[in-house]
């Protein structure tokens, strides 16, 4: 069976997450890029640190970016139902809106993990 790689491409944070999470060190191997918004390719082992080009990231798929979260910083958000078409998450005191779809659900955690993490780093000096 021959992958299309549009059809792939929704199992992969956005391009905008990605680019996010390769300012907060991501780094890890990822089958496909990212080559700016437009540009998607699945293509084997490919790490942020094997290009120097900044607009060119890892595109992690939703799980590995979540395991990332759980391993780098402890912060394990929990994605349940809410009711028989809603869902929702939480992490220690946080609760998420209720959202239509499991996979805005994922959306709106990952930026939250994104928030989470940017907030506890110190600036940079220039």
């Amino acid at each position: 069976m021959i992958l299309n790689q549009n059809s792939m491409e929704k199992e992969f944070v956005t391009y905008p997450l990605a680019l996010r999470m390769k300012e907060l060190g991501y780094d890890e191997p990822c089958m496909a890029w990212y080559g700016g918004e437009d540009i998607f390719r699945i293509s084997g082992n490919y790490k942020n640190s094997t290009h120097t080009i900044w607009f060119c990231v890892s595109a992690p798929t939703w799980q590995s970016a979540f395991a990332w979260f759980r391993e780098k910083y402890n912060i394990h958000i929990r994605i349940e139902k809410y009711d028989e078409t809603k869902w929702w998450a939480n992490w220690g005191s946080w609760t998420s809106d209720v959202y239509d779809s499991h996979e805005e659900t994922e959306l709106a955690c990952l930026e939250k993990l994104i928030e989470i993490v940017e907030q506890k780093q110190p600036c940079s000096t220039l």
